[in-house]
């Protein structure tokens, strides 16, 4: 309808859908306000004049504008007062004021955050691409509010106490999770204060001390304050802690919102931003409800900073949507300062590399933790990618050695995408940390969400779940986690726990915590763990040395890999990423080798990888020499659903864009691809991964530096022969395995070539299998929705 009031189009069409949304914002406060009584001869949007509507709402709103509410109805007026009028206006504004009404009558501007809902879905679309932001789900919000506030010991029924804390979001959007942290500590006083709960006061104390809100968007600080003061129409509020900070080039000052945040002398500093109106001023402009007034912004350090950050990242070939809704000019020169900024927080922090291509993310993340409270709480929406990336890895070590991961909550529920915000497929967890130099319980409880909660109330008891499990949860003796909880409702699992020692996760946190957290089960987590930092499997040593160090002790010296020129690296030898072999192989020289351009379930559900998967290419000598036998999943990211394994030989070398090629004779490519898919093989290779989206994965060449292989030098002759004639028996190239899926469903039933593989395997190597653990352990992978495409199927 909006298009239809000028026939608008473009830039101007935006200009008016966020113009008529904060109309209709207004609306659902003028009808909010009048609903409590807290007005006086100001009527219902029921009594609105049908026929010149826009004259009745500016009538309406210069008089509420006499007592009150200055920066909810001010904005709106001027923009209704420079609308023209004609029929498809006033057409669209009584709808406007019928959905405001209903709005308002049926509590959905609450219950719903139905004006959140609308900014994200129509108003956020352009700048969303530029900053990967998402709309933060109500339940994510809750849980994450609930753990949060229960960090803090302090009485929630002594106001008096509430109001000393600083609750912050540096990236507020439309309010989600200030929102839900407000509820949150509203019920905690209810209950705090034994039958003397004075909401009203504490109402006035959390808007106007207690919750910080800032955002680079006006219509976003717009609705935050609105949706707040509804809380309590009947309070009249003096001003709200909601600011808006500007993103770009203002006459000639680079500005990167509330990523330019400082602390001096104990506190946050902000040292610029802009008015509703765009104007840029010399101090912080502080956005109220009913005030606007200009002056420089310090605030006390947050306790709890709760955020739902822009996830967006630099990209890995140049190519990015970054700040992509700003000009191509001050694009640059933003970045340019996001990269100045990563530089100046790695030397404070102390990091032993950089962050930059982790996105925007790891700076709101790293900054809050500059920002806060010595003991406070970091409660985040973040991508999964958090837990296993290589480029967060000295993120994740310095806070697993500065504080504490409480809780980190995984979205595991493939029929929402495993997403915890709504308008992504990406995979996503929740995570509560506390900073803490000495933390008295530093232990990680680690939670998969089967099913995602559908509101607020059941979020409330997920999380009362959540809180009263981890407090059973007890690891035995020098075990990584104690044995997993399951916990099901209405005959349904909705959720799995389990909880892992602080010492395990800060050492494996630089490397991947996948290897301790990234599965269902503590049981794979620990057999994931015990292979990598023990190299054993069920109580029994095997012969495993990184990657890395096998291709410097094996292949470097005298071996296959040639350096180019200067001396040669364990990656000089291996494949080149997807890009690179695009760009530097295929068509660029005269070389023969063979290709595999893709993996499937035709190329690579075998052993053996057959000779019709692959096409000849011509490449330079860098790119042959790079060629090999062995090739591993994971240069690309692929669906684990669609292949049946992660590793293959092929008899003559081979490089690829979506497979590491590893330049091994037969015989040892032979053995690797062998152990890499064998069960534990499996799991190891997983607890590496790189998570993007379910089973949509990635392994990454530093983490494929760090995957254990065969010692085969460890090997006696007669155990070579032996695992040789295994590989024989299962790599016939016309002979698929099935997907891995199907055949951990039928190693469960102890048949199949997995089953068969596992058992010689390990015979050979010196492991006695207990069959009942190997069961297990089938049974809890085919429960990993790893293996499962979206909608839940395997």
């Amino acid at each position: 309808g909006v298009g239809a009031v000028a026939g608008l189009q473009g830039r101007e069409l935006a200009m008016a859908k966020t113009g008529l949304f904060m109309i209709a914002n207004a609306m659902i406060v003028h009808e909010a306000i009048v609903a409590s009584g807290a007005l006086i001869g100001v009527q219902p949007l029921a009594g609105i004049d049908k026929r010149d509507p826009q004259g009745w709402l500016i009538r309406a709103w210069e008089k509420i504008l006499g007592t009150d509410y200055r920066n909810v109805f001010e904005p709106a007026l001027k923009i209704l007062r420079s609308l023209p009028s004609n029929p498809a206006l006033a057409k669209l504004l009584l709808d406007l004021a019928v959905v405001a009404r209903k709005a308002v009558a049926s509590r959905a501007v609450l219950r719903h955050d139905l004006a959140g809902r609308l900014y994200h879905t129509l108003l956020l679309r352009d700048v969303a691409k530029g900053l990967a932001t998402y709309y933060t789900s109500i339940p994510a919000a809750t849980i994450l509010a609930f753990l949060a506030a229960d960090q803090l010991s302090i009485n929630w029924g002594d106001i008096e106490e509430v109001s000393r804390l600083r609750i912050a979001d540096f990236a507020c959007g439309s309010g989600t999770l200030l929102s839900a942290i407000y509820s949150e500590v509203m019920d905690r006083h209810i209950i705090g204060s034994k039958g003397r709960p004075s909401l009203s006061r504490l109402h006035k104390v959390l808007l106007e001390e207690v919750l910080y809100g800032f955002d680079v968007l006006e219509y976003a600080i717009h609705l935050t304050a609105a949706s707040l003061v509804l809380r309590d129409p009947n309070q009249v509020i003096t001003d709200t802690n909601t600011f808006i900070v500007p993103l770009g080039v203002h006459e000639r000052s680079v500005h990167l919102g509330s990523l330019d945040m400082r602390v001096r002398e104990g506190e946050v500093v902000f040292p610029r931003t802009r008015t509703l109106l765009g104007d840029l001023t010399p101090s912080a402009e502080r956005r109220g409800v009913d005030t606007s007034s200009g002056y420089g912004l310090r605030m006390e350090r947050p306790d709890i900073v709760l955020m739902n950050p822009p996830f967006a990242r630099t990209g890995n070939i140049g190519k990015s949507s970054l700040f992509g809704h700003l000009p191509r000019a001050d694009r640059e020169e933003v970045l340019e300062e996001l990269r100045r900024l990563g530089e100046r927080i790695a030397r404070k922090l102390g990091l032993r590399e950089g962050f930059g291509r982790a996105g925007l993310a790891a700076y709101f993340l790293l900054n809050a933790y500059i920002a806060s409270r010595d003991d406070a709480v970091l409660a985040f929406v973040l991508p999964r990618v958090f837990l296993s990336g290589s480029d967060w890895s000295s993120i994740r070590e310095l806070l697993a050695r500065k504080g504490a991961f409480k809780y980190i909550i995984v979205s595991d529920d493939p029929g929402a995408s495993w997403a915890w915000s709504e308008n992504t497929s990406l995979s996503e967890i929740l995570m509560v940390y506390q900073k803490c130099g000495a933390c008295k319980d530093n232990d990680t409880t680690v939670v998969y969400v089967r099913r995602r909660p559908g509101s607020a109330l059941e979020a409330k008891i997920h999380a009362s779940l959540i809180k009263s499990m981890a407090s059973q949860l007890a690891i035995d003796g020098d075990k990584p986690a104690s044995p997993t909880r399951t916990v099901s409702m209405n005959n349904k699992t909705i959720m799995y726990l389990y909880k892992v020692r602080g010492d395990a996760v800060r050492r494996v946190a630089g490397v991947n915590m996948n290897i301790v957290m990234g599965f269902h089960s503590s049981y794979l987590a620990e057999i994931a763990y015990r292979l990598y930092v023990d190299k054993a499997f069920m109580g029994s040593r095997l012969p495993l040395i990184p990657l890395k160090e096998y291709v410097n002790k094996y292949l470097l010296p005298g071996g296959p890999c040639k350096p180019g020129g200067g001396r040669a690296r364990w990656d000089d030898c291996l494949g080149y990423d997807v890009a690179q072999v695009r760009r530097k192989c295929i068509g660029k020289g005269s070389q023969p080798v063979l290709f595999l351009a893709e993996l499937s379930m035709d190329t690579f559900s075998s052993l053996k990888t057959p000779p019709s998967a692959l096409e000849r290419v011509y490449v330079p000598d860098d790119c042959s020499r790079r060629a090999g036998r062995l090739l591993i999943a994971g240069v690309a990211r692929l669906w684990l659903p669609t292949i049946g394994v992660v590793a293959a030989y092929i008899d003559d070398p081979a490089i690829s864009q979506v497979a590491w090629s590893i330049p091994l004779g037969r015989d040892e490519a032979k053995i690797q691809a062998l152990w890499l898919n064998t069960t534990p093989g499996l799991i190891h290779f997983l607890s590496l991964r790189q998570d993007s989206k379910g089973g949509f994965i990635q392994l990454k060449k530093k983490a494929l530096g760090d995957l254990l292989l065969i010692d085969q030098s460890r090997l006696s002759h007669e155990d070579k022969l032996m695992l040789l004639q295994l590989f024989d028996r299962f790599a016939g190239t016309s002979v698929s395995l099935g997907s891995i899926y199907t055949q951990l469903r039928q190693a469960g039933e102890m048949r199949g070539p997995r089953y068969e593989v596992d058992a010689e395997f390990l015979e050979i190597l010196g492991v006695a299998p207990d069959r009942d653990r190997l069961l297990s352990m089938y049974r809890e992978l085919q429960g990993e929705t790893l293996f499962h495409r979206v909608g839940g199927r395997a």
